[in-house]
């Protein structure tokens, strides 16, 4: 079985619009239920595509979330009921602290999902995604991604070649960078003589790749594409509604657009764990029959 999740291995399209609307509903939700059940549902995303890994961050994480939230109603004194003032009068509102929990919870949420996305997306799915969609940027995106380890490499090997010199300090790196300046432009015109005699250019441009959209790509896309639009369409409608100054006033479960809502985002943040514990149950049913 391969190392990537079950959800990683689907159509990096589907994967990619997958993570962008995620963020898009952590971003466009202050719904103070909605922000921390967003929070919970990425927390378990990250567990099950990241492994436990992210117990290790969590003391980080919430260190990170008392300051984001304690630091809100230092700057934002709005607000009608005051817990407590401080150096001389400045007051402390219950309103700038809920208001502040729950841009925490965004800020959070938005940061596992690009530990996420960094699990899931490499370097040649992204450029089968903007291949397609841009050729010369894919080309450019291409070449930085082959170049930038490269880089790292030979300036590894002059420095290792020229550690046996004693040289000064300005010295070194004078003669690191002249080094690294012309191998850079003398690969630069290899590659582009080699570009050049392969005909790069000429005639229709033709592209390969490995991945290709199945049909489990494309029910995971419907399923992703229905489910954020339920959602953005009972948040116009008011379903997550939410007003924290100068009082708080939000919107509950007796409003049908919030129960449906809820009911969404979370439908759609649950797809990743969904597509792997299923797959988990048939390897281990497989496993059994074997």
């Amino acid at each position: 079985m391969s190392k990537e999740t079950a959800f990683a291995q689907i159509n990096p399209m589907v994967c990619f619009i997958y993570i962008i609307g995620a963020m898009a509903l952590c971003m466009f939700t202050i719904h103070p239920v909605a922000g921390f059940a967003v929070l919970f549902m990425t927390l378990l995303c990250y567990v099950n595509v990241c492994g436990r890994v992210v117990l290790k961050k969590l003391p980080l994480l919430l260190v990170v979330y008392m300051i984001l939230s304690l630091s809100n109603p230092v700057f934002n004194t709005r607000g009608e009921t005051i817990l407590f003032t401080y150096f001389g009068g400045r007051p402390f509102t219950l309103e700038a602290l809920c208001y502040g929990m729950v841009l925490s919870a965004m800020f959070i949420s938005v940061m596992l999902l690009f530990g996420i996305y960094n699990r899931m997306m490499t370097s040649e799915k992204l450029i089968y995604i903007f291949g397609g969609l841009a050729p010369n940027m894919g080309l450019i995106l291409s070449m930085v991604l082959r170049f930038v380890p490269h880089y790292g490499n030979q300036i590894k090997k002059i420095s290792m070649a020229r550690h046996i010199k004693e040289e000064g300090k300005y010295s070194k790196v004078t003669n690191l960078l002249s080094a690294m300046t012309t191998w850079s432009l003398e690969a630069g015109i290899v590659t582009a003589d080699s570009m050049k005699c392969r005909g790069y250019g000429c005639g229709k441009r033709g592209r390969f790749s490995i991945y290709s959209f199945k049909r489990k790509d494309i029910v995971v896309l419907f399923l992703t594409i229905l489910l954020f639009l339920t959602v953005m369409v009972c948040r116009v409608k008011g379903g997550l509604d939410a007003v924290f100054i100068p009082h708080i006033k939000i919107i509950g479960r007796d409003n049908i657009y919030f129960v449906i809502a809820m009911c969404a985002m979370v439908l759609y943040l649950a797809i990743p764990i969904v597509i792997n514990v299923t797959e988990a149950v048939k390897w281990y049913i497989l496993r059994l029959k074997a």
